[in-house]
């Protein structure tokens, strides 16, 4: 069993239990009357001008372990990314893998101004009111683990309770069915990383992004360490990057973020 496989058993025990704690029929009505204001990431990437980038926080990941070098003050670093310039925040919400939680989330959400993407393994309808539940103004929606039938319901879905998705492919096959969906997703984002290897290149979103449309707004995500990284990825026509480790490694993170987005 892959490391893709193992998180998506794991993810369906823990639907199963959240289910039986808080049935879909509660969280329904928990999700209709969030008071939570909707920041559309959509918009946040589709203005013109320089790349943008997507801040993420997480605290571990299968391949890389603990990445948090000087403690882990969710509030401070979601304030610093947002101050140093980033367009939106991906929080990482699954707990085993990767140390995250949903009121992380939550948190982030009342602390800062900016969009704030839930990065998680969505493989069920319950997670997507639970987005919306935790104030999330978008997901994360990985082709590779749904059903084309899934993934069709799910975008309606997100559209009608008011949420945004970055649609994830890692290959042609992905992104042609991703495509054949009418509309097709306008926001869609290339990993860079093999999520059965956890193996990372950044020239799969270089070699991947001529086949998305024109009007899609692209984002690639994962192994953007340098301005160097950014300056090919830009030029390979995608609008947005989302930067995981290297910032939560870096012991100066708003400066990072200055590095790769060249403001330095």
């Amino acid at each position: 069993m892959n490391f893709l496989e193992k998180i998506v058993k794991t993810k369906l025990s823990e639907i199963e239990r959240a289910k039986e704690i808080l049935p879909l029929k509660e969280l329904k009505k928990l999700a209709g009357i969030s008071n939570y204001q909707h920041r559309s990431l959509y918009d946040s990437l589709k203005k013109e001008g320089e790349i943008k980038i997507i801040a993420e926080i997480k605290k571990m990941s299968p391949s890389a372990g603990n990445l948090i070098v000087d403690g882990f003050d969710l509030i401070s670093i979601a304030k610093e990314y947002e101050s140093a310039g980033a367009s939106a925040i991906s929080v990482l919400t699954d707990f085993k893998f990767f140390g995250g939680r949903k009121q992380h989330l939550s948190q982030v959400k009342s602390n800062v101004k900016i969009s704030v993407l839930r990065k998680d393994f969505i493989i069920d309808e319950y997670q997507i009111y639970e987005t919306k539940y935790i104030g999330a103004d978008a997901f994360l929606l990985i082709v590779k683990i749904i059903d084309d039938v899934q993934l069709e319901d799910y975008l309606w879905l997100a559209k009608e309770i008011g949420l945004d998705v970055l649609v994830e492919v890692h290959d042609k096959h992905d992104i042609a069915r991703a495509l054949k969906i009418s509309p097709y997703p306008k926001l869609i984002g290339i990993n860079n990383r093999d999520l059965e290897t956890f193996r990372v290149d950044i020239n799969r979103s270089i070699e991947l992004c001529e086949i998305l449309p024109d009007d899609v707004v692209k984002v690639s995500e994962s192994g953007i360490n340098s301005r160097e990284d950014v300056v090919k990825i830009s030029n390979a026509g995608f609008d947005a990057i989302l930067v995981g480790e290297s910032l939560m490694r870096a012991g100066n993170r708003i400066g990072k973020i200055f590095e790769l987005l060249g403001k330095n």
